[in-house]
């Protein structure tokens, strides 16, 4: 699929939005995706550059702020709009609504994401406590730019309740922004500045809605103050303000800005993280806290997301009020047993908002939006988000019913006849009862027949050319057999990987051949590609192996016939271990996978023929 993203700033990791579109940038092209850009700052090959603008009453607020806003050059967004699949636009501004007019005047299928918050904008400048100025602002970014969207991507579930209440009637996809893999448990010994000494961490923009003023206030007043080094990682408007409120602690405030490997360390010498910000659409970097083992303690605020992360009370206190705040430090300094207890209870929790899963979720929504558009035909719309392959119309009962039991009693009379088939192994299915995924290498016409004569009554789904399915004598053969189509546009193959996965979840068997194309009785594996073992890893289910080798003929069959005889070989199931990386997991798959079938093509008499080739040049010798 080929993504368009388009926000006002990408270059400067400074702000949430723009680490969470770099992120998500880097994991969809992970995903295998091409990802462009559309925004300011410097030029690159996957990145279309427009101009900065600067508003000179304000600038210096918007820049403090660690963002800026673009110029929306038509023809750098009709270029790139036209290359793209489908357009995601981030913020609401002269950019995304320029962008939007062209995507809709190409025909090209665009979303959009909330991940500006009125509130962000009206504690800026003094109005944030006025219900009635963010709530116009809700109706300006409605009526400017969300109205004329059908998908929108909401970090929590909060920020969509917000949407909900202020008439946004779009289809409100909640999902995690996502941390990365590296934000897991993890602790370090304290420099020798820290040593002694309790640290307490908050990340944050330094800004009036993160309220960093608390957190300081809270400290002063804790009977633990003494003790306190507290950490406030961050840069924004603020900074020389909370620099003064903090010099009056015993341990004045560390102030620094982090790259992420360094936050990392920074986060594994600290004890304990509080979030006491008023506003948060979803606070990734407390997640990402907890996630590395530290308790949160978090502000109960109604107008932020962050009060979900919190496992109970203890996790809580009053937005606003820092001797509740004081109290639940207090609390957490004198319970040090319960806060090492609860620091791996939080990081379990972080698990759940892992980036590759949160990333497959936003592009089962581009997925949507592309099936539905205008531009798309009727049968790339029935391959779309409503994937129905794997239901049972009446015909293709009919059909499974007659040609199954036909297809068991002649086939293998075929192909022995014909081929000179031999199937071994079959000893190794019968500790299989559920679902598997079979590999085999593709070197004759009919192997997946072979192969789903071998697999016997299971019910088997084989991958196939979406192009055979659209043959009209073929497809009546291919559905009822099992033939599952891979799609050939990319925009449907999230929703073709789904069903992949619910046939699994059933108990079924799918059958593919990695190496992609037919090469007739080829004699050496090609090249394996990854999506049989991202199946297996992501449905937690076996690989069963299966290699086609050729044996010479013998008698009048060797006068008779031209080609070799075969023999099917079902080689012993190989497990995922879904508790390693995905990646590194689905290579491993892979390469194991590879090695045995290697072996058996060099060997196809198995362990005995080795066992004799071995005796024999021993005797040589």
């Amino acid at each position: 699929m080929k993504i368009l993203l388009v926000l006002d700033q990408f270059d400067s990791a400074n702000n949430g939005t723009t680490i969470s579109a770099r992120r998500f940038a880097d994991v969809l092209r992970r995903h295998g995706h091409q990802v462009r850009v559309v925004s300011t700052g410097q030029s690159g090959p996957d990145k279309y550059c427009v101009p900065e603008v600067h508003l000179p009453l304000v600038d210096g607020l918007i820049t403090s702020q660690g963002m800026v806003f673009a110029y929306p050059d038509k023809a750098v967004l009709r270029t790139a709009i036209a290359w793209a699949d489908v357009v995601h636009f981030l913020l609401p501004f002269p950019l995304g609504r320029q962008g939007r007019r062209i995507a809709a005047q190409l025909g090209v299928p665009c979303t959009a994401a909330f991940h500006t918050q009125p509130e962000n904008i009206t504690y800026s400048i003094g109005l944030g406590k006025l219900d009635w100025v963010n709530s116009l602002l809700y109706r300006t970014f409605y009526r400017s730019f969300y109205r004329y969207f059908d998908h929108i991507h909401c970090p929590s579930r909060f920020i969509a309740d917000q949407l909900e209440q202020h008439g946004y009637d779009a289809r409100l996809h909640v999902v995690s922004n996502g941390i990365d893999a590296d934000f897991t448990y993890r602790k370090l010994p304290k420099p020798p500045a820290l040593c002694g000494k309790f640290v307490i961490l908050m990340i944050g923009r330094l800004s009036n809605e993160k309220r960093q003023d608390v957190l300081i206030e809270a400290v002063r007043r804790s009977r633990h103050a003494s003790d306190i080094q507290l950490v406030l990682a961050g840069r924004g408007p603020r900074a020389a303000h909370l620099r003064r409120l903090g010099a009056a602690l015993p341990h004045p405030p560390l102030f620094g800005f982090y790259t992420k490997e360094q936050l990392l360390d920074v986060i594994a010498t600290s004890d304990l993280y509080v979030h006491a910000a008023d506003v948060e659409i979803e606070a990734i970097s407390c997640i990402e806290a907890f996630a590395c083992g530290l308790v949160p303690v978090i502000a109960n605020s109604a107008k932020s997301a962050t009060p979900q992360f919190a496992l109970d009370e203890r996790s809580l206190f009053t937005a606003g009020d820092s001797a509740d705040l004081a109290a639940k430090i207090d609390y957490w300094i004198d319970h040090a047993d319960e806060r090492r207890r609860m620091e791996h209870l939080y990081s379990a929790h972080g698990r759940q908002y892992d980036i590759d899963a949160c990333v497959r979720r936003v592009e089962e929504m581009f997925s949507q939006s592309i099936a539905q558009s205008p531009g798309a035909s009727a049968l790339e719309r029935a391959i779309g988000p409503d994937y129905d392959y794997l239901g049972d119309s009446p015909g293709v009962r009919l059909g499974r019913r007659l040609l199954k039991p036909l297809a068991r009693l002649v086939l293998p009379v075929i192909h022995r006849a014909c081929l000179g088939l031999r199937v071994t192994g079959r000893k190794n299915l019968s500790a299989l009862p559920g679902a598997f995924v079979s590999v085999c290498n593709h070197v004759h016409p009919l192997d997946g027949a072979m192969v789903g004569c071998a697999l016997g009554r299971r019910r088997v789904h084989f991958l196939t050319l979406q192009s055979n399915l659209e043959r009209p004598f073929v497809r009546l053969l291919l559905r009822p057999l099992g033939g599952l189509p891979i799609p050939r546009r990319k925009a449907a193959s999230f929703s073709f990987y789904r069903a992949v996965q619910t046939a699994l979840a059933r108990g079924d068997v799918v059958h593919v051949f990695p190496e992609g194309h037919l090469s007739p009785y080829c004699d050496t594996l090609r090249p394996f590609q990854n999506g049989a073992f991202a199946f297996a890893y992501d449905g937690d289910v076996p690989i069963v192996p299966m290699v086609l080798s050729y044996r010479p003929g013998v008698g009048l069959g060797k006068k008779l016939r031209r080609r070799p005889l075969l023999t099917l070989h079902i080689l012993e199931p190989i497990y995922p271990d879904t508790a390693a990386g995905k990646h590194s997991e689905i290579q491993r798959l892979k390469n194991l996978c590879t090695l045995r079938m290697q072996d058996t093509l060099a060997h196809p008499q198995g362990r005995r023929r080795r066992v004799i080739d071995l005796q024999q040049r021993l005797a040589r010798k």
